[in-house]
């Protein structure tokens, strides 16, 4: 695990290697000596200092190759980066069925709520959810042209043995499990991805929907307005949406503040 701000300063604390080990803020250094491959694992939330400054101890291993890694008779020298996938989403498409497997979102540190964060990250992540249904429901009804579509999703961590029987081995990751029940999921639960769909792309609510948490599944944080119908709209912030957008942002802001839209 890469520690430090500057290259002349920085150090590298050896971790158990455990994918336990591994953390969202930080960037790390894997040595397979076995294939000549120095492999770097960037935390979702690793500053772009952390993530420069370990691009850089891993080129100087490689080059040195130091004994301390094993690597004085390795033929090391192949750098491969990658980032932490928890946001990944796959389609298994095993002939008459068709599976959209999600991967969870990271814990905040301060073990808030999942369900209560917010930002750009999560609603791009929904939005990467949407397009990856969308995908599957196109290629799957082209695919079976004069059959039902049979279409559903599953959450890691949560697989129903419908879905892990599918494969030769399979480890189950109680860790991931944790997360995505925190996130309001549930254990061997699958879901039409038709329904899961059209609960993520609604786009009118309730007003007491929009004031509760956690918010419904697919709503926008960060423009909760959008989601009211005309009448809501009207009555709650005493303009129409055409007057409210014709208003400075900062205006907006203080006034969703205010009705508790923020």
């Amino acid at each position: 695990m890469t520690r430090g701000e500057i290259k002349e300063e920085a150090s590298l604390v050896e971790v158990l290697c455990s994918m336990r080990s591994l953390r969202s803020r930080s960037s790390f250094i894997l040595i397979n000596t076995e294939n000549g491959t120095a492999v770097i694992w960037h935390g979702c939330k690793s500053l772009d200092q952390t993530r420069n400054l370990t691009i850089k101890l891993a080129e100087f291993l490689v080059e040195e190759k130091s004994s301390h890694f094993g690597m004085e008779k390795s033929t090391c020298d192949t750098i491969e980066e990658i980032e932490e996938g928890q946001e990944t989403l796959f389609l298994l498409d095993n002939g008459h069925e068709l599976w959209l497997w999600q991967g969870w979102w990271p814990e905040r540190e301060d073990d808030v709520d999942l369900s209560e964060q917010t930002g750009s990250g999560r609603v791009r992540w929904q939005a990467e959810r949407k397009a990856a249904m969308q995908t599957a429901i196109d290629y799957w009804s082209e695919k079976q042209k004069h059959l039902s579509v049979a279409i559903y999703s599953v959450w890691a961590g949560l697989e129903p043995l419908s879905f892990t029987n599918l494969f030769s081995t399979w480890c189950d990751r109680d860790d991931i499990a944790v997360l995505n029940m925190k996130d309001g999921k549930k254990a061997g639960e699958t879901i039409s991805v038709e329904n899961e769909l059209a609960q993520l792309t609604r786009t009118t609510y309730p007003l007491a929907q929009l004031l509760q948490r956690p918010l419904p599944e697919g709503v926008d944080p960060r423009q909760l307005e959008i989601y009211l119908s005309p009448e809501d709209f009207t009555e709650l912030l005493a303009m129409t949406p055409e007057d409210f957008q014709k208003l400075p942002a900062w205006k907006q802001t203080a006034i969703k503040k205010e009705k508790g839209l923020f």
